[in-house]
This record gives C-alpha cells, sequence and structure tokens, in this order.
C-alpha cells in the first residue's frame, strides 16, 4: 500500500491530504496552505509546474479533484469560500485549533450540469 512505503509523504491540509513523491515531496508535505484548492496549494504546485497525478482503482468521478483548482483561480460564481475551524494534531503530535478554508459549492447547485 502506498501510504506505507517510506518513500513518499502526505501533505498536511486536514481535509485534502495528498501523497507525494518525487523531489519536490518534502516542501509539499510541508506545506501550511489554508486554502484546499488555492494557489499556495498542492494544486497550486501541479498548476505551476505541469506535475502529472496518477490514480490507482479510481472512478474518474473520483479523480477529478483538480478540477476545483481551475473553479477557484477563475472564482467561478456556484462556489463560495467556507472556513473549517477544528483540532488539528500535527506530524509531532502537537494539536492546536486551525482554521482551514475551502472553495465550495452553494446549497441548490447541482453536481453535474445536463
Amino acid at each position: 500500500m502506498l501510504k506505507n512505503r517510506l518513500e513518499f509523504g502526505r501533505t498536511a491540509h486536514p481535509i485534502y491530504s495528498l501523497m507525494v513523491w518525487g523531489k519536490d515531496a518534502k516542501m509539499l508535505a510541508n506545506l501550511n496552505n489554508i486554502d484546499a484548492f488555492g494557489s499556495y496549494s498542492p494544486f497550486g504546485y501541479m498548476y505551476k509546474f505541469g506535475a502529472k497525478m496518477a490514480f490507482f482503482n479510481v472512478a474518474i468521478n473520483m479523480g477529478i479533484t483538480f478540477t476545483h483548482y481551475v473553479e477557484e483561480a477563475l472564482q467561478v460564481p456556484y462556489r463560495y469560500f467556507k472556513p473549517f475551524t477544528a483540532g488539528y494534531i500535527d506530524a509531532n503530535g502537537v494539536e492546536t485549533k486551525r482554521t482551514y478554508v475551502m472553495y465550495v459549492r452553494a446549497a441548490g447547485v447541482k453536481k453535474y450540469a445536463k
């Protein structure tokens, strides 16, 4: 299983945490991005550097999270920034109260247009 392999790291965002591997894995794992999909998130990194994503045993409709980065970059009108505050336990086991944000779909907006 990938999560048990030492050469892979994990990003710290509590809602959208990604497995990372490669030359910048340590930097990505140490990001302190409060925004799940913003330009300073792993998704912003992927866009800036033309990174590749690999999906294993994932349905296509579950593997298109990068679309949310594009929606946020374009500031689509059917999403808004929603804050989430909770206890956060870091990699060293230290708990602090933190607030993160996600660009979420507004209530009443259908998931897929027909």
